[in-house]
């Protein structure tokens, strides 16, 4: 399932919404991290997505650390909802796709059609079944060429949330 017509307020407060049900059903705090990028970024082509700041990460050890900053590590096997924000500033240039990548790989890839004279934000969200060691990153590309504005102040992160065995 992609949520790709939430603002950002709207996109962080169902995830809380989502962490809050989760606690109240399940009676526990499975493995989850909320990793962000606090500073704008600008780049041409592929760009994997350095987070430098976490909102929470209360898995051990840690899902995300400093000596991987561009990625979250799965240190419990089972299936994870995953769900990955960008905002970028408007260019006219790119056409821009977001791609959330297990292990290097993309497995879910969108490609945005937009008016690309606005602010634009690329997001989803996903399920997939991870085992111990794989990583998650964050992919963003300008396939026409250009430049890539990637906004930081918690605009640009990802969520990952492990939901089952």
């Amino acid at each position: 399932m992609s949520w790709t017509n939430l603002d950002n307020n709207a996109h962080t407060r169902l995830w809380e919404h989502l962490n809050n049900l989760w606690n109240a059903v399940l009676g526990i705090v499975p493995a989850s991290t909320r990793v962000v990028k606090t500073t704008d970024s600008t780049t041409g082509g592929a760009y994997t997505v350095v987070f430098d700041s976490e909102s929470w990460d209360n898995s051990t050890p840690e899902m995300h650390t400093a000596g991987a900053p561009d990625r979250v590590q799965i240190r419990t096997a089972g299936k994870y909802i995953v769900h990955g924000m960008v905002t970028l500033n408007s260019n006219a240039n790119i056409q821009p796709t977001l791609a959330l990548c297990k292990n290097g790989t993309p497995w879910l890839t969108m490609l945005v059609s937009v008016d690309n004279t606005k602010v634009v934000d690329l997001a989803f969200t996903d399920e997939q079944a991870f085992a111990v060691g794989d990583y998650i990153t964050l992919q963003v590309t300008a396939l026409t060429g250009g430049t890539l504005g990637i906004l930081g102040t918690k605009q640009c992160h990802m969520n990952v949330r492990r939901i089952s065995a």
